[in-house]
């Protein structure tokens, strides 16, 4: 195991192989963040702005090739979902299930559980050299809302960020994990093909219900609810990001 970086608070920063998997204490969930979550196929959060992304313009991302010789050097930035919530162990989130696909690898994970975008991307160290980020944000911004021009700006910004200092990463951006989140995702998927990357909808994960719950059950990060995605849930997320890179 390679220590990268330690990050503050809820951040995480951690170089691990293929077996390893996300830790991460949770926050207390705040009353306003709990409501969402326990209400959101209901919640529809009106959001300031339209998204003005421009049509993407960047070549059809590249085949995605597991280096070889050498750890594949990977990063995972994103919130809750992105810490393992609540999977039922580590090495069952989607994180974990993505790295045991792709074989030896160096980790950087930032996740902050119940933040948005603006507090995760201000905090994302990007290392350079990197063959893949994994960027699952949004899904915070749609309870707040998020004005949906910001969260465009910031977006962009971030995989800004990742495409300066690893021009030759691989880029794949998870959807929200929410109810109402289509103007978000959108912005997604435009800034995401913008720096030819690859955009993966769990919309209709989101919409199984058995990949969601039961609450009340231990896990290694806290005891689960109805809003997150139960192991079933993780391992979708990481088929979808796996079938995007063509593994």
């Amino acid at each position: 195991m390679r220590l990268r970086r330690a990050l503050p608070a809820l951040m995480l920063a951690v170089a691990v192989t293929a077996s390893a998997g996300c830790a991460a204490e949770p926050a207390p969930v705040s009353q306003k963040v709990q409501e969402y979550y326990d209400n959101n196929s209901s919640l529809r959060p009106s959001v300031t702005g339209t998204p003005t992304a421009a049509t993407p313009t960047a070549a059809a991302p590249a085949k995605f090739v597991v280096p070889t010789g050498r750890a594949t050097r990977v990063l995972f930035t994103g919130d809750s979902l992105t810490g393992g919530f609540f999977a039922t162990s580590k090495a069952k989130a989607f994180p974990a299930l993505v790295q045991e696909a792709v074989g030896e690898v160096e980790v950087t994970q930032a996740a902050m559980a119940h933040q948005t975008l603006t507090t995760v991307s201000r905090v994302t160290d990007v290392p350079a050299d990197l063959d893949l980020a994994v960027v699952e944000l949004g899904t915070n911004d749609v309870s707040v809302p998020t004005p949906i021009k910001d969260f465009e700006t910031q977006y962009t910004e971030l995989l800004g960020k990742i495409q300066k200092t690893s021009p030759k990463a691989a880029i794949v951006c998870v959807s929200t994990w929410a109810a109402g989140g289509q103007a978000y995702d959108d912005v997604i998927s435009k800034a995401c093909q913008s720096v030819a990357g690859r955009y993966v909808s769990v919309a209709d994960a989101n919409k199984n219900p058995a990949n969601h719950g039961p609450a009340g059950v231990e896990t290694e990060v806290g005891v689960s609810d109805t809003f997150h995605p139960n192991d079933a849930g993780h391992r979708a997320i990481a088929d979808s990001i796996l079938k995007a890179l063509g593994i």
